[in-house]
C-alpha cells in the first residue's frame, strides 16, 4: 500500500469514526446534557476535522513530477522501525490518561500526559514542551472555565485536597 493511499484510508477512518462518535456514542453514553456533551463533541469533531485533512492530502496531486525519479510516488514509503513501538506508547499513555482524569482530573492528567506524549513524537526541547503544555492547558482552562462556563473535571484527589 502506498503512502498516498494509506493517508486516503486512515483519514477517511478517521472521519467515520468521528461522525459516529458524535451521532451515536455521545447521545448514547454522555446523555443530551448540553455541557456535558461539549469536550467529547468537540474533540471528535477536530478529529474528523483532522481525517479529512490527512484525506486530502493522499488524494492532492503534486503539480509535475519535478525533482522525482519516475514512479517514485508509487513506491512504498520506507518504514522507521521505531515508529510502531512510539505509536503504541501514545495509544497506552492515553488509555492511561482517560482512566486517570477520574482520579486525577483534566488539569493534572494532561500536565502529566501531554509532555509524555510530546516525548514520544519525539520533541526534544524542554523549554518547547513547556511552553506548549502551559499553552495548552491555559487555553482550555479559559475556554471552558471562563468563555463556556462549563466546568472541567476535578477529580477525586483533587476534591479531597481542596
Amino acid at each position: 500500500m502506498t503512502d498516498k493511499r494509506g493517508n486516503v484510508l486512515l483519514g477517511g477512518g478517521i472521519a467515520v469514526a468521528s461522525v459516529i462518535v458524535i451521532f451515536v456514542l455521545v447521545p448514547v453514553f454522555v446523555g443530551g446534557d448540553g455541557a456535558a456533551t461539549i469536550l467529547p463533541i468537540t474533540a471528535a469533531a477536530l478529529m474528523g476535522g483532522l481525517g479529512v485533512i490527512l484525506m486530502l492530502t493522499g488524494l492532492a496531486r503534486r503539480p509535475g513530477n519535478a525533482g522525482h525519479e519516475q514512479g517514485a510516488e508509487d513506491r512504498p514509503a520506507t518504514k522507521d522501525p521505531v515508529a510502531g513501538g512510539r505509536l503504541a506508547g501514545m495509544v497506552g499513555v492515553m488509555m492511561v490518561y482517560a482512566f486517570a482524569i477520574e482520579p486525577l482530573g483534566f488539569l493534572l492528567g494532561t500536565l502529566l500526559a501531554l509532555p509524555v506524549l510530546m516525548l514520544l513524537a519525539g520533541e526534544r526541547r524542554p523549554l518547547m514542551i513547556g511552553a506548549i503544555v502551559l499553552g495548552v492547558l491555559g487555553s482550555l482552562q479559559f475556554g471552558f472555565e471562563v468563555l463556556l462556563k462549563a466546568p472541567l473535571p476535578d477529580g477525586r484527589l483533587f476534591s479531597a485536597i481542596l
